[in-house]
Order: structure tokens, then C-alpha cells, then sequence
């Protein structure tokens, strides 16, 4: 049991690890006019006990058409020899600008090998600049969503982004697994600047109905039948 869950886990190291680029200060994406720049990845505890991975092997590449997504292997775990709780945590932050940000989603393939037991998570805070007015927060974890969405009102045009990505493992069982392989992040924007809303389309007006010209011609044949009808009764 143990040499597989230590081949699980270096399979997920492997499988992102090795195309992942170093998140650096310098780095800039721009992606569907939403530029996210700023990185930072800091282990505000480190690694504890049984852990993998790290800010080293973690890379962060474009998403879609409006979106980041962080890749690299991260895991905590335990094993017969050591049973100990273990705890995987660090911090990514950056900031994100554009001519209006309106929500802002968050999501992951995080997995747990026993719900309560184990836990993956990550807990992100949106805020007007470092240390400034927090706008909101939200969450995803192994034991609620994988997937959550904070919608800024009003819209903003730049916004300072924290992420403190925890994983977990309980003393309790001798093989316990919490892993995380990619953090998705996507943003929409209302357009026209922030706290205005994209205008509504103006309605088309509904035509009115015109005869086909089949209808038209059924429609004079039977006049003309008609009056036919009343001249033979005259006659």
C-alpha cells in the first residue's frame, strides 16, 4: 500500500511538474483583455511531515479566453512509517486588471483518499490592492465544491488576488492521500467600464404577417367562383 500511494503521488508530480515554469514577479498574461501579473508563491508553513511539491514546480499558463491556470503537482500524505498528520501550505497571490472585472470564478481537481480523513482546499481572497478593502472570498475543497464564483459589484478594473492552497492529512489512518494538480481561474467583465453594465440588445421588431402569393391566388379563385355561382342563379 505504501510504495502505491508514493507512485500515485510521483505520478502526479511527473504529469505537470515537468512543463510547469517557475511563477516569477515578472511574469504577465494577457488573455481576453484580462491581464494577470504580480506572481507570488510563498510556504508560509512549508511542508509538514509527509509532503510533496511546492511553489518550485508550479507553473501558472492561460486558460480559455479570460482565464489562468496554475499546474504542478502538490500532495500530503501518510504512510505506515509515518502516520502523522501532514499539512502542504502555500500561498499564491498576483493582480488582475482590466477595463471592468465582474466576477471572478475559482476551481480545482482536487482529491482526498477519505472524506474527514484527508483534505484538499483552497480559499481565495479578492481585495483592492495588497492590504487594502477585501471584496469578497471564496473556497473550494474536497469536502464541498470544486468549483466557486465571487461576483464584484460594483465591477472593478483591478484587483489583487490571494490563494492559500492547504492540503491535509490526519494522523488517524497510516495511508491517507490529499492531492491538487491544476487551480483554474476564469473572469468575466460587463464591459464599458466598471459598474456599467453591458447595454441590453434592442429588441427586433416583429414583422408583420404578408400573405404568400399561393394564398393569394386561392384566396382570388374563390371570389371569382363566387360570383360565377351568383350569376348562374340570376340567369
Amino acid at each position: 500500500m505504501r510504495k502505491l500511494l508514493l507512485a500515485s503521488v510521483a505520478a502526479i508530480l511527473s504529469a505537470t511538474g515537468a512543463y510547469a515554469a517557475p511563477i516569477t514577479s515578472t511574469t504577465t498574461i494577457t488573455n481576453g483583455g484580462f491581464t494577470f501579473s504580480n506572481f507570488s508563491c510563498s510556504p508560509p508553513s512549508g511542508g509538514v511531515n509527509g509532503t510533496a511539491g511546492g511553489c518550485g514546480n508550479l507553473g501558472v499558463f492561460t486558460l480559455g479566453t479570460n482565464g489562468i491556470e496554475f499546474q504542478g503537482g502538490l500532495a500530503a500524505f501518510t504512510t505506515p512509517t509515518t502516520p502523522a498528520s501532514s499539512l502542504l501550505d502555500i500561498i499564491l497571490s498576483y493582480t488582475l486588471t482590466a477595463s471592468s472585472i465582474s466576477t471572478i470564478t475559482l476551481g480545482f481537481n482536487g482529491l482526498a483518499s477519505d472524506s474527514g480523513i484527508a483534505e484538499s482546499q483552497v480559499v481565495e481572497t479578492v481585495s483592492t490592492a495588497p492590504g487594502g478593502t477585501r471584496l469578497g472570498q471564496i473556497s473550494v475543497s474536497t469536502l464541498a465544491a470544486n468549483s466557486s464564483t465571487l461576483t464584484l459589484s460594483p465591477a472593478q478594473t483591478s484587483v489583487y488576488i490571494t490563494k492559500d492552497v492547504q492540503l491535509r492529512t490526519s494522523g488517524s489512518t497510516a495511508n491517507a492521500s490529499a492531492t491538487i494538480s491544476i487551480i483554474d481561474q476564469t473572469v468575466s467583465g460587463t464591459g464599458g467600464g466598471p459598474g456599467t453594465p453591458t447595454p441590453a440588445p434592442t429588441p427586433t421588431p416583429t414583422p408583420s404577417a404578408v400573405p404568400e402569393p399561393v394564398s393569394l391566388a386561392l384566396l382570388g379563385s374563390g371570389l371569382v367562383g363566387l360570383g360565377l355561382m351568383r350569376r348562374t342563379k340570376r340567369s
